[in-house]
């Protein structure tokens, strides 16, 4: 059988890392300053690109790991449209 995403997620492996990252995701999620540390990451002394520059963009995040971090960050930056994979 070819490997698909559905048949992945399926096996033993794929559901122990699934729960795995759901749990993570949980917790990092409702905790405000995990959150605000993590979107610390995509601020303009480490991201090197100046704020403004965002303004009105449209981006796209692929891979949204840290639960959603950068697409958060991208909103606060005014960003008009972020789109999220």
């Amino acid at each position: 059988m070819p490997k698909t995403k559905s048949n992945v997620l399926k096996n033993k492996h794929g559901i122990e890392t699934r729960k795995i990252y759901e749990k993570q995701h949980q917790r990092l999620s409702s905790d405000q300053d995990a959150l605000n540390r993590i979107k610390g990451i995509y601020e303009e002394k480490t991201f090197g690109i100046n704020a403004k520059w965002f303004e009105g963009k449209e981006a796209i995040d692929i891979g949204c790991g840290n639960v959603g971090a950068l697409i958060s960050r991208l909103v606060e930056l005014k960003v008009n449209t972020v789109h999220g994979i």
